[in-house]
């Protein structure tokens, strides 16, 4: 049967209750509110409302909430099974509640479906059970097949529930399992028989019944012959006739009777076979009940030998990891000793740390008097870098005027050149246009008269009117060209005036410019005179401080010695730093090694482990064996005796001291546990304040060798630079008196 077909027909089963919402897929039965609902209504008076309201609504997106709520749901069917239908069933398996969550569709839908069998055995089995029966024959044909089939699965399951075993249960106890097989088939044979033996005697009773109503058919027919034959007794006449009819009637009678006999022998004989098989019902009930005693006995041995495993298993661990404990204890103990060593190193370089800082701390004075007169030294190199630098920037800027100046006199002289050129052009242009406006007077009037006389001449000779036309039209056009060109002329004129005015603004311009340079050559003079003067001045300063360089000299050998001493601290403290360094690189590798060991030591305890399971399920093999041994004794004496509950007893006795040991174990593992953790914290925080303390110091150090800091040194500079400024005023002011 497919398990699309099964959840779909289930889930239809469902929406025929009265519920609010309807149930479509897998996610609408995740939360279990709605299989609450419906075992509510299936029976109300054991699925109460107050079981309901212990289930939770607002699950949302919370498998965790979801999975609580369908264990509540299965603990609960298990419960109703067992105390209600008095038909109990192993626990609902709690992965199969996991299944429902996972993202696989098929798990989910298998989990989901062995849920809602177990709720329509539920319904099939209670009181309202005819309710629920009919509501389902109402339902499809497809979908009452798929629930009958369901139903039948689940029957068959929960004969078949004490049977079916895990396979590691299998492998642990075979032969009782298989004794169990064969008392739950007997079980089920005497069930048949007990149904055939139902049937029969339901066919007997319906008999029985059939025959007593044939006998009280009969002797009603009696009673009315006997009152027919009285009555015809005191009619009849005839003799003959009565004697014919009475001997038929005494043979109906007696055959009548006959039958009654029979009957009431068969009767009696079904009496008997009623009562042997109500006997023999009472005797396989016994039976029954017995084989299931024996049953949950075997169950419950069987769930104290997983505990024992479970608490063996847990013992081994807690012995391994103890024993993991002890060796890390050990290793602690190594490496504490270790860090008491390099504590003992580092307090050594402390010592020399501190000695070295002692020797720089004398040594920083004098560095800071030798800065500041090298500092001296350059400010005066600088100043006389500066002057010989003004000195050669004037001398640039004297020359760059000088070839200006050239460049504006030859730039004066081709601009007198071309005013005087331009000069000569107007004059010459002047000229030009009296002698054109007087011979355009002249040509004007000539032309007048010529045209004047031509136009007489034409009149008296009657020339065509095309040509008349055309002289007329060359009159026109030669007035057009004429009047052109006085106005190109003028047009001229005016350019000519107004570059002449351009001429004479730059003219003007220029010699502006030139007075301008005249000044500023003036003023560069000036300068270079001042300049000369410094540099003089600069010379006397230098043979000032020739002297003073001397002195500088001898300063500066003893700077280099006390820069040489410097140098052989700061090597001593590299070289110690190395040696830290080294050490720190030692125990790191320390370290490393130690965790190969601790490596190679997990890898050995896993073989160890690996050993120690085959040692325990030879062992587990062998108290198998132990136990069908057992179990065979005690079969083959007598149930009376109670030799075997006094040895029940004392494994009891045993689990109860095991677990004691087991207990005790768990809280010395916590002990140690939290003993380690607190350890390895100690260690974890003494390692980081070591390496902050070996950085400030290196830092420290390297400060207290590198010198001052940026803005102190520029500050010194200042304060040297002040004092530099100073001494020279000074010396100056002596050399002036």
């Amino acid at each position: 049967m497919d398990r699309q077909t099964l959840f779909e027909c289930l889930v239809a089963w469902i929406n025929t209750f009265d519920l609010n919402t309807k149930c479509e897929n897998v996610d609408d039965l995740r939360d279990g509110l709605v299989i609450a609902k419906c075992l509510n209504s299936i029976d109300p008076s054991y699925f109460t409302n107050d079981w309901i309201s212990s289930i939770k609504i607002d699950t949302n997106d919370n498998w965790r909430l979801k999975l609580v709520n369908l264990k509540i749901i299965s603990k609960k069917i298990i419960d109703y099974y067992s105390e209600i239908l008095n038909n109990p069933i192993s626990d609902f398996e709690i992965s199969n509640l996991n299944l429902i969550e996972t993202n696989n569709e098929v798990m989910n839908i298998d989990a989901i479906n062995h849920l809602l069998q177990l709720v329509l055995g539920c319904a099939v089995n209670c009181e309202r059970k005819n309710d629920f029966i009919q509501i389902i024959m109402e339902m499809s044909e497809n979908t009452q097949h798929v629930i009958k089939i369901a139903i039948q699965d689940l029957m068959s399951k929960d004969k078949n529930m004490n049977i079916v075993k895990n396979s590691n249960s299998m492998s642990f106890d075979d032969d009782v399992n298989y004794q169990l097989k064969k008392s739950m088939n007997e079980i089920n044979r005497l069930n048949e028989l007990k149904d055939d033996i139902e049937q029969k005697c339901k066919c007997l009773d319906k008999q029985v019944s059939e025959l007593q109503e044939e006998k009280m058919a009969m002797l009603s027919e009696i009673e009315k012959l006997k009152d027919k034959l009285q009555r015809e007794d005191s009619f009849r006449n005839d003799p003959t006739n009565d004697h014919n009819m009475n001997l038929k009637l005494q043979q109906s009678i007696k055959t009548l009777q006959e039958d009654l006999y029979r009957l009431d022998s068969e009767k009696e004989k079904f009496k008997l076979l009623f009562e042997e098989a109500k006997n023999e019902k009472e005797m396989l009930m016994n039976r029954c009940i017995k084989y299931e005693q024996l049953a949950k006995e075997h169950q419950a041995l069987k769930d104290e030998i997983d505990v024992l495993k479970h608490t063996s298993e847990k013992v081994e661990k807690l012995e391994s990891s103890i024993e993991t404990y002890k060796i890390k204890l050990e290793e602690m103990g190594d490496l504490k000793r270790q860090l008491r060593a390099l504590e003992e190193t580092n307090s050594e370089n402390l010592g020399k740390v501190f000695q070295l800082e002692d020797e720089v701390k004398k040594v920083n004075p004098l560095k800071s008097q030798i800065e500041m007169y090298k500092k001296q030294i350059q400010e005066l190199h600088e100043q006389i870098l500066q002057g010989q630098m003004n000195q050669k920037k004037l001398e640039y800027e004297y020359k760059s005027v000088e070839e200006k100046y050239d460049l504006v006199l030859k730039e004066k002289e081709r601009i007198q050149n071309e005013f005087d050129q331009i000069k000569q052009d107007y004059e010459q242009l002047n000229i030009n246009a009296q002698v054109m406006e007087q011979s355009k007077t002249v040509m004007d009037i000539s032309h007048d008269q010529m045209m004047d006389g031509l136009f007489s001449s034409v009149e008296l000779v009657n020339i065509p009117s095309e040509i008349k036309e055309k002289i007329i039209r060359l009159y026109h056009e030669n007035k057009l060209l004429k009047n052109k060109q006085n106005d190109l002329i003028d047009e001229r004129l005016i350019l000519i005036q107004s570059q002449y005015e351009d001429e004479k603004q730059r003219t003007n311009d220029l010699q502006a410019k030139l007075s301008n340079i005249q000044k500023e050559k003036i003023e560069l003079d000036c300068q270079l005179n001042d300049l000369r003067k410094k540099e003089t001045d600069l010379l006397n300063q230098k043979q000032n401080t020739s002297q003073n360089d001397q002195l500088l000299k001898s300063k500066d050998d003893q700077i280099n010695d006390l820069k040489s001493k410097l140098n052989q601290i700061q090597s001593q403290f590299d070289t110690e730093v190395r040696k830290s360094e080294g050490t720190i690189k030692k125990f790191e590798d320390i370290v490393k090694n130690l965790n190969a060991e601790k490596d190679e030591i997990k890898d050995q305890k896993d073989k160890e482990i690996q050993t120690k399971e085959k040692e325990i399920n030879d062992l587990n093999e062998k108290y198998r064996v132990y136990l069908e041994k057992a179990k065979i004794v005690i079969k083959s004496l007598d149930p009376r005796n109670s030799n075997g509950n006094t040895e029940v007893q004392y494994l009891k006795n045993q689990l109860v001291e095991k677990e004691k040991q087991i207990k005790q174990l768990m809280k010395e593992n916590e002990r140690i546990r939290n003993s380690r953790e607190q350890e390895e914290q100690l260690i974890a925080s003494a390692w980081y304040k070591l390496g902050a303390n070996l950085n400030r110091r290196t830092t420290d150090e390297r400060i207290s060798a590198v010198g001052n800091s940026f803005l102190s040194q520029q500050r010194s500079l200042a304060s040297t630079s002040m004092n530099s400024n100073r001494r020279i005023t000074g010396t100056q002011n002596v050399n002036q008196n």
